[in-house]
């Protein structure tokens, strides 16, 4: 392949934009090829005592009681804090710091449904840059209605970034409160040159190809005195 050709597609590739990507995502049900995104859930439900009370829940389900979110598995949880938990009615669900570093267009992404929540009972979460907590942000509060809230929350990312975590707070009493998550997702893109840039430098190598490939080959000249002495010296 002529080598004007192998520049000219390089520097089509340079300038080709970056999609965004998912740079982790959690679905509760495996059905994606993206990276997944690791997490705890606290307490633990499998530690003693802590889902003793009929009808409490936390962890993955596809029906946490005549409630769902989307088609398949969520993490859902029922009765965060009642009767042998009642000073302390939290769940924790806390996604483990990802890579991002190099990535533009960050942004955080996932659903959320809460029903029957009664004042004093709330939903939030916390996300960590670097290392650092930005403090909790309310998504859902109780309301005396006892509403049904759901949506897709979105929420961009401080550029330059090196690592991001999160951790989902559920505080509720009473087996009637639920709350479901699901495509807990990071999205992100590639940094690229800029494409005028990239372009321009591609046809500029472009050209100089051209232009040497194009020159005349000339005849070295021989500097006197050097080669042509040293084979008549062998001769003699």
């Amino acid at each position: 392949m002529p080598k004007f050709l192998i520049l000219s597609a390089a520097a089509w590739l340079i300038a080709s934009p970056a999609a965004a990507a998912f740079l982790a995502l959690q679905d509760f049900d495996g059905a994606t090829d993206a990276p997944g995104w690791a997490y705890t859930i606290a307490p633990d439900p499998a530690a003693t005592g802590v889902i003793e009370h009929p009808g409490r829940h936390f962890g993955v389900t596809d029906d946490l009681g005549n409630f769902t979110l989307g088609s398949g598995d969520f993490l859902g949880v029922r009765d965060a804090g009642d009767r042998d938990r009642p000073d302390d009615p939290a769940v924790f669900v806390r996604f483990a710091a990802v890579d991002v570093a190099g990535r533009t267009d960050l942004e955080l992404r996932f659903d959320y449904r809460a029903r029957d929540f009664d004042p004093g009972e709330s939903v939030g979460y916390e996300v960590f840059v670097d290392g650092l907590g930005r403090g909790v942000t309310p998504l859902v509060t109780g309301q005396a209605d006892r509403s049904d809230v759901s949506g897709t929350h979105t929420l961009p990312l401080p550029a330059g970034s090196e690592t991001i975590a999160l951790t989902l707070i559920v505080t509720q009493r009473g087996v009637g409160d639920y709350t479901g998550f699901d495509n807990v997702a990071i999205l992100g893109s590639v940094v690229l040159p800029e494409p005028g840039a990239a372009v321009w430098l591609g046809l500029g190598a472009l050209v100089r190809l051209r232009l040497r490939s194009s020159e005349p080959l000339r005849a070295q000249p021989t500097p006197p005195g050097s080669s042509r002495r040293g084979e008549k010296q062998k001769k003699l």
